[in-house]
């Protein structure tokens, strides 16, 4: 989002976008009818920005299937064998990745994070902040979604139940196509949400900043109906990219910003 304000005696006013906050106990977004999204994909991705506010279960998406979640990424920090887990179920070999141990992920809390999951039709891929953290094989297409698409809350048979995500999402994109670590990074990068040459089904950029509703800027145009949700823009505390020596009276108007690697501001 670009600046607008003046910087004197270290004051800096900021016009920033919004979050979506999650108050993980009750907040979900979720679609009218059922998602079919990803239905009989032979690739795909999900990609997102997160802020956790605890360390708690949370479910970030879900969809449920004939054959039980037709897609689930979760974090656990009870004593699961991985903190995160990505699961879809597939045709021929499941879907299932794992990254870390409980509480490795923790540190979320206090910083912005990347993550994205990605089925290229023979390996499932986790990447943290454009780092591959897991990998997994798999095969065969996606087993079709029977249910709403869920984002921060697990479902089951349309109701929202634990564990809900606690803290902000903003950015998600849910792609018909498997990545390539090259494109994962490209995502990463794409701070202003400009896109990278390859259109997702579903994007929700996540700060309109008022009302009840995640718009679709997707392909499928499915917007999503919020509950519980609040929105916040005091959840970006950004550094300027690059360097400038400040004195005196100044006045700053636009800028570039970056998200991904800033937790306080920074001239």
């Amino acid at each position: 989002g670009n600046v607008i304000g003046s910087l004197s005696s270290g004051s800096l006013v900021q016009n920033m976008p919004s979050a979506m906050e999650f108050n993980g106990t009750t907040t979900h977004a979720s679609s009218s009818a059922t998602w079919t999204g990803l239905n009989g994909a032979t690739d795909f991705a999900v990609t997102w920005w997160q802020k956790r506010d605890t360390n708690q279960n949370a479910r970030v998406i879900n969809a449920q299937g004939t054959g039980g979640e037709t897609l689930y990424i979760r974090f656990d920090g009870s004593g699961d064998a991985s903190d995160l887990e990505f699961q879809a179920n597939l045709t021929t070999t499941d879907v299932f990745v794992g990254a870390g141990t409980s509480g490795d992920f923790a540190s979320d809390g206090t910083e912005w994070q990347h993550y994205a999951c990605t089925y290229d039709g023979t390996n499932a891929y986790i990447y943290r902040n454009g780092v591959q953290i897991g990998t997994a094989a798999a095969a065969g297409t996606v087993v079709n979604a029977t249910s709403a698409l869920y984002i921060g809350s697990y479902h089951s048979g349309g109701t929202p139940r634990d564990p809900h995500f606690d803290g902000s999402l903003r950015d998600m994109r849910i792609f018909t196509s498997g990545l390539t670590a090259t494109q994962v990074t490209s995502v990463f990068e794409d701070i202003g949400m400009n896109g990278i040459g390859v259109t997702p089904v579903n994007w929700y950029y996540m700060e309109e900043g008022t009302g009840t509703t995640l718009n679709d800027s997707g392909s499928a145009n499915i917007d999503l109906g919020i509950v519980s949700g609040s929105w916040d823009a005091s959840m970006y505390n950004l550094n300027q990219i690059g360097a400038a020596d400040v004195s005196g009276s100044v006045t700053l108007s636009g800028g570039t910003w970056n998200l991904r690697d800033s937790t306080y501001l920074d001239f």
